[in-house]
C-alpha cells in the first residue's frame, strides 16, 4: 500500500513536470514571437478546439506544436482551454495513454523520469 507521503512526494513530483513543462512551452512561443497574440479571445478559443481536434486525429509535429502555441497563448492570458468542446477527444487521448501505459516497463519509465526530474530540481534548490 502507498503510503501519505508517497503519494504526496509523487503529487509534487508530477505537479512539478507539468507546471516546467507549461512555463518551458510558453517560453519557448514568446521567444518565436507569439503568432497567436492578435486574435481576440473567442477566435483564440475557437482556434484552440479545432487544433486540438487536428492534433488528436493527425498526431504530427507540426499539428502539436500549433496546439502548444496556442495552449500557451491560453495560459499567457490566465485562461482556461475549452477542454468541454473537445470531450471526444480528450477520450481517445486517454485511451491512447492508458495503452500506452499499459505496455511493459512503461510505467516505470514515465514515473522513472518525473521522479529524476523533480528530485534533481529540487537538489538544485538546495
Amino acid at each position: 500500500m502507498i503510503e501519505d507521503d508517497e503519494l504526496n512526494f509523487a503529487n509534487r513530483a508530477v505537479e512539478y513536470v507539468l507546471a516546467k513543462a507549461r512555463m518551458e512551452g510558453v517560453a519557448a512561443y514568446v521567444g518565436r514571437g507569439r503568432n497567436f497574440s492578435g486574435l481576440g479571445n473567442d477566435a483564440l478559443m475557437a482556434e484552440w478546439i479545432e487544433s486540438f481536434k487536428r492534433w488528436v486525429r493527425d498526431m504530427t509535429p507540426e499539428s502539436r506544436q500549433v496546439q502548444n502555441d496556442l495552449s500557451a497563448e491560453i495560459e499567457l492570458r490566465n485562461l482556461e482551454p475549452p477542454l468541454d468542446q473537445v470531450t471526444e477527444e480528450w477520450n481517445i487521448l486517454k485511451e491512447r495513454a492508458q495503452r500506452a501505459a499499459e505496455k511493459p516497463d512503461a510505467a516505470d519509465k514515465i514515473g522513472g523520469s518525473i521522479i529524476a526530474d523533480y528530485v534533481d530540481a529540487k537538489t538544485r534548490e538546495n
